[in-house]
């Protein structure tokens, strides 16, 4: 198998990751792949903590860079990279044992540019956790059947791999953008002719947010990040205004639900979901709004 397995550049960026790089790298190291077709490189975006110690205890160097950002830090390990394939994975998920062998196999196909495995939650435990799980914050599948008129398919790199003379000839990742730059790479990369693809059997277990706190503020900067995509490239989408009419029936539903929901639900989460529903919604919305206030659009 190893004279014909596609030689792959494993690409993990890395910030204040101590809690989660150990379990992310050996998973990698338990790949059934051959170790002589990949390589792993961690890119410690300005960790404070024991992240770059923890990368040089399974016998790598970490690259150090200043500039921040997750985009920044993908480009400069994509710019070393030594194989025709990158594969991107964070630094809180872990990968099934056959995970990197599944994400390369449609790679076969010339025409294929970008492929993006499927992302399941590593444990769902807390409130956050579980709406995370419930409502599929991380569902690839959906991701890349895209959200149209407004949102195109892309892959979310938690769980992807592209060629990287594909990722060099778009200029890599947009480092102004500190989120959706992988939905702003896919665009780019599609306008050029490429094509996505998903590899269900390619698995990964991501840690989602924990804390209520820090699971909302996530969710209103998911909300920002799509309005500075939104503007970065509304011309090209032809389109002026964006009115999420989903979001705001989404909000709704979750009013109508909010002064039932104890009386009907047979689950104490059954009796929470609405408010957590309500409350991802309208953190959703105000970051939307803040974020067309800055830029002087109407996407909300």
């Amino acid at each position: 198998m190893s004279e014909h397995a596609l030689a792959v550049s494993v690409v993990i960026p890395a910030r204040n990751a101590a809690a989660f790089l150990d379990g992310c790298l050996r998973s990698v190291r338990r790949q059934d792949y051959p170790p002589d077709r990949f390589e792993i490189l961690v890119a410690d975006n300005g960790s404070t903590d024991g992240t770059a110690a923890i990368a040089r205890s399974h016998g790598l160097q970490p690259l150090a860079v200043a500039r921040p950002g997750a985009a920044a830090a993908r480009n400069a390990a994509a710019a070393v990279a030594r194989h025709p394939l990158i594969a991107f994975l964070d630094s809180d998920a872990e990968a099934e044992a056959g995970w990197l062998r599944h994400l390369v196999a449609p790679f076969q196909d010339p025409g294929v540019t970008i492929v993006g495995g499927r992302i399941e939650p590593f444990r769902v435990v807390t409130g956050p956790e579980t709406h995370a799980a419930v409502r599929g914050v991380l569902k690839q599948q959906d991701f890349l059947r895209g959200f149209p008129p407004y949102m195109l398919p892309f892959a979310a790199t938690a769980n992807a791999a592209i060629r990287a003379d594909a990722l060099r000839a778009a200029d890599g990742f947009d480092e102004t953008l500190r989120i959706c730059e992988d939905a702003d790479l896919a665009w780019r990369i599609q306008w050029r002719g490429g094509r996505l693809a998903y590899a269900e059997d390619a698995v990964v277990r991501h840690h989602n947010r924990s804390g209520r706190r820090e699971y909302f503020r996530q969710t209103f900067d998911y909300g920002r990040g799509t309005v500075r995509l939104f503007a970065k490239h509304r011309r090209r989408l032809g389109r002026r205004v964006w009115l999420d009419w989903n979001l705001y029936g989404e909000i709704l539903w979750a009013v109508v639900r909010l002064p039932v929901a104890p009386l009907l639900a047979r689950t104490g989460w059954g009796r929470v979901e609405p408010l957590y529903d309500l409350a991802a919604g309208l953190c959703f919305w105000s970051g939307r709004l803040c974020e067309s206030a800055k830029h002087k659009v109407i996407a909300i």
